[in-house]
Formats: C-alpha cells, structure tokens, sequence
C-alpha cells in the first residue's frame, strides 16, 4: 500500500500493477502501466577450465572460463593451491575470464570464483584445474672412478608427475663440462654406456617433449679416467733352508 514496493525471493517472470486513490470527493481510482519483473536462470560455467595441463618445470600455462546467463556482469577471481584439497588463496590480479600462470616450478592446482551483480544471481566456483609439471625426477650419479679404457653407465629419469608426456633423450658430452658440448649420435634412450675411455669425460642429458614442448638439461657428470695400476717394487729372490719361511711383498 506504499509508493514504494520491494520484491525478493522470485522463482518466476511476475507482472505487477497498482491501483492509485484519493481521498478527495469525485476523485477517481487510477491504475498504473504493468511492470514486468523478470525471472532468469542463474548463471552457469559453460566452459571449464582445462581439467588437466601438463607442462614443463618453470613454464606456464593459460587457463580460462566461460560463465553465462545472469541479469548482471560477472566478476571473477582466480585462486590457487599447492594441493588438491586446498587451502585455496586469491592471486592478486587475476580477476578475468582467462588467467596466464606463473611460471610454476611443481604441480599446481587452480580455481575460479564467478560473481555476477544481478540481484539474487548465484557466486560460482568452477572445477579444479590440475596443472602438472614434468622435471627430471632422477639426476645422473658420477660413477666411480674407472682406470684408462674402461666404461661407466649413467641415467637419468624424466617424469610428468602425474601428467601425460612424452620424453626423448640425448647424451652429450664434453670435455671440460662447462662448453664444448656434443650431441652423442646413438645416445638417444634414458641410459648411456660410454665407451672405452682414455681421458676424463663429462656427460649430461638434454631431455625433450613435444607436448608439451619444452626441454629439460639433466644434471652434468664426471667420468673420471684415472692412470691403470702400476706395480713400482717387485718382490725378490730369497734363499731358505728346508722348513724355513720367507717373506714376499709387492708395491
């Protein structure tokens, strides 16, 4: 019965009149236009975020999100977890629809939280996006030491932790360990038995993905090729009698 009228709660389109008197003799009842308030679905995510990314360590990735329907503009914020479960954080600045990583050193989990200012419009939360990084999980070890000739095995073990990729390998060596690096022709699996070696070598292993495509430098090694044993003092002659003992050395 006011000029004013305020409705809430509304599942569905309702129209709405009102009837205007006045008090004053011969005044006549007036009735106003119809007003229409309209009932729409609440908004949706349409698109997900990619549920699953893999990428390589300290790379990045771009994620995004399609949210429609509401009667008003929408507002989003991305967050993120170092676990699935959570606890979930807001990263400052990512308050679009589409969000470029970080560059992430190990897998990472992310969100988005989609308000829309309509009146009565529902906040969404979309699905977790994993994004799983591939590093080399096992580094090369230094063998021990081998004497002039001999050979030695390294590997190395690259994983997607979780992720889907596919990896190749190649062996390079060098000199010194620091430049001069080779590719080693044949070395192409996650092992490599060097040849017989005559001087110290180093090793590393370039590791590649086409997808994601990224490339990984494995740790460098040492084989160490050390002089072959020598034998500087003989043993000697010696002259016993019968039943006696004598005392042979080597150096």
């Amino acid at each position: 019965t006011n000029p004013n009228l305020s409705v809430t709660s509304l599942t569905q389109t309702t129209y709405y009149r009102v009837n205007v008197s006045a008090s004053g003799n011969g005044c006549n009842t007036i009735t106003s236009s119809e007003a229409a308030v309209v009932v729409i679905p609440d908004p949706i995510i349409a698109t997900q975020p990619t549920a699953n990314t893999t990428i390589c360590k300290n790379g990045n990735t771009t994620l995004s999100v399609v949210a429609t329907g509401g009667s008003g503009t929408f507002s989003y914020q991305w967050q993120t977890a170092t676990t699935l479960g959570g606890p979930y954080t807001d990263i400052g600045g990512a308050t679009s629809d589409t969000y470029l990583t970080s560059i992430l050193p190990a897998t990472t989990y992310f969100r988005v939280i989609i308000a829309n200012s309509g009146s009565g419009c529902n906040t969404l939360t979309s699905n977790v996006a994993t994004v799983f990084v591939g590093d080399i999980s096992v580094q090369p070890v230094a063998p021990a030491p081998i004497c002039s000739g001999g050979s030695a095995t390294v590997s190395v073990t690259a994983s997607a932790n979780g992720g889907t990729a596919t990896f190749s390998y190649q062996w390079e060596s060098s000199a010194n360990g620091t430049s001069g690096w080779s590719n080693i022709g044949t070395a192409t699996s996650n092992s490599y038995t060097t040849p017989a070696l005559l001087t110290t070598t180093y090793y590393r292993c370039v590791v590649k993905s086409s997808t994601p495509n990224c490339t990984l430098t494995s740790d460098v090694v040492k084989v160490e090729v050390i002089p072959d044993p020598t034998i500087t003092t003989q043993p000697s002659d010696g002259t016993i009698c019968t039943g006696g003992s004598y005392n042979l050395s080597v150096g």
